[in-house]
């Protein structure tokens, strides 16, 4: 009886060779070498092994390209920036040598960063908020993680043992952080949601996007709206200036008053088509009459709980220091670029504009802005960071870039640090 089934799978295994060849497929025969009739390419097949098309190194996802520069932050001798692979930081005490102490690899990719002492933490998307330990920068270390189901970190903020996380659903997670391994949500606010960043100021917290909404956190266990407003655009940075605030959008840069969170006063705006004939301060200018179509100062309509304010600059604006512009004769002009973010530092103001390198503006002469300088030799500029008397760029492409502006209408380059291979 063994004997026959010995026989018997052997004449079977033959036949489903015999077969197997015959229609293009995979040879029992470990050694056998055989052409299929799709390819018509040779190659050799091993035991229990797949063909080349189903195996795991046909079906790996390409290399990731060499990582740009995202986002970057600076703290002392220490600058913090975001690649796509992960966290880098960089020592800047001799701006001309930028020493890398560590890339320490994130899931993510990482979106947004924020530092609190030796601690940083990164806003990592779907995979959530990692905090690292960089008491030892060249030894950096996962300290905790913080990672809602179904849920898309976007931006976070951090201020003593409370970090502010926001998130595509939940809206605003005031997280309890005392313990960085185990961080603790406290309370969640919905009304926030749909925001892309958050900034914090005092017992404020400035949340834009789409809309801007002003949160009370002076118990972050308790955070209350104190106003949403809607911008005609949607927001794509805020910053904090003396007691007032200053809005982006891709086009326009605006200087509003939030002592009265609830009714917000524009100061003057900036925009980035007509650099060269800009609004002129309030104290000079003829102002339109409240609730014209044109009117750019205040609110204009509430509705709904929202407060809609103008995001772009008045028509009716004239200043009396500048003629108006002549009538352009020849060819309309390239359609100026976007912004991307803001940093400010004193009364200088700097744009990041992608392509078209940083834009630097003043705020000293009577709070309106005026464009003082460009630069252009900067890749992709994606952000930017002011600290101090220098400007750092975080190039898209790959690169950080930082320049002395001790006098803003003459920025000079320090040094340039590039990732490589390595990195």
């Amino acid at each position: 009886m063994r004997l026959k089934k010995t026989v018997g799978y052997a004449v079977w295994t033959a036949l489903v060779g015999i077969i197997g060849v015959g229609c293009g497929g995979v040879p029992t025969n470990p050694t056998r070498s055989y052409r299929s009739s799709f390819s018509r390419s040779t190659w050799q097949i091993r035991e229990n092994e797949p063909p080349p098309s189903l195996r795991p190194s046909a079906l790996a996802a390409p290399k990731s390209p060499s990582p740009g520069i995202l986002a970057v932050r600076v703290e002392g001798e220490r600058a913090y920036g975001l690649t796509s692979r992960g966290l880098l930081v960089l020592k800047v005490t001799d701006p001309q040598k930028p020493e890398p102490l560590c890339h320490y690899e994130l899931p993510g990719p990482p979106q947004h960063l924020a530092v609190a002492g030796p601690r940083v933490l990164v806003a990592c998307g779907a995979k959530g908020l990692r905090i690292v330990n960089l008491s030892d920068p060249k030894r950096p270390r996962g300290e905790g993680t913080f990672a809602p189901r179904r849920e898309t970190v976007r931006a976070v903020a951090v201020k003593g043992k409370w970090a502010y996380l926001l998130t595509a659903k939940a809206g605003l997670t005031c997280l309890e952080v005392s313990d960085p391994a185990k961080p603790q949500p406290r309370a969640t606010l919905e009304e926030v949601r749909g925001g892309e960043g958050l900034v914090l100021a005092g017992e404020r917290l400035y949340v834009w996007g789409e809309k801007l909404v002003v949160v009370d956190i002076s118990d972050p266990a308790k955070p209350q709206t104190l106003a949403q407003l809607q911008p005609q655009m949607p927001l794509r940075g805020l910053a904090l200036w003396r007691t007032q605030v200053l809005t982006l959008t891709s086009q326009s840069l605006a200087l509003m008053d939030f002592t009265d969170p609830a009714k917000p006063q524009l100061v003057t705006q900036f925009r980035s088509s007509a650099s060269s004939d800009l609004p002129p301060s309030p104290a000079t200018a003829k102002q339109p009459q409240r609730g014209h179509p044109d009117a750019g100062e205040g609110p204009a309509v509430e509705s709904d709980g929202c407060i809609y304010f103008f995001s772009r600059p008045t028509s009716t604006f004239t200043s009396p220091r500048e003629e108006p512009p002549a009538p352009a004769t020849g060819p309309p002009e390239k359609s100026a670029g976007e912004f991307t973010s803001l940093a400010v530092a004193g009364d200088l103001v700097a744009l990041a504009r992608g392509r078209e390198g940083i834009w630097l503006l003043s705020l000293a002469e009577e709070a309106t802005p005026q464009k003082v300088a460009s630069l252009t030799d900067v890749g992709e500029a994606g952000d930017c960071a002011l600290a101090g008397e220098r400007l750092y760029v975080a190039d898209a492409t790959g690169a950080l870039h930082i320049f002395a502006v001790t006098q803003p209408q003459e920025p000079q380059r320090l040094g340039v640090y590039r990732l490589t291979a390595a990195d």
